[in-house]
């Protein structure tokens, strides 16, 4: 896709080419998308998890949840910046 994207940058790239871009793009946004809807789905797991154990007032496993929680949610933000940059590369090589 680098060789792609270079070419394409270049003014050098066949028809051919640019739709193979096109569709390794697509195919990379739609990964990208069903990741970020796991990562969802696995927060909102935790986010009922974190309730029902505040709900048996098991406050100790509630509050380490919501550490892992927490961290999730960075991690989460670390990356979707990481894919902004990617797609703002993508955008700028077309």
């Amino acid at each position: 896709m680098q060789q792609l994207a270079k070419k394409m940058k270049n003014g050098k790239l066949s028809d051919k080419e640019k739709e193979q871009l096109k569709k390794q793009v697509q195919q990379l946004k739609k990964q990208l998308q069903s990741a970020v809807d796991e990562q969802k789905k696995k927060q909102d797991e935790l986010k009922d998890k974190i309730e029902q154990a505040k709900r048996e007032g098991r406050s100790q496993d509630a509050a380490k949840m919501q550490q892992q929680l927490n961290q999730m949610q960075q991690q989460s933000q670390q990356q979707m910046k990481q894919m902004q940059q990617m797609a703002d590369k993508l955008g700028q090589a077309a």
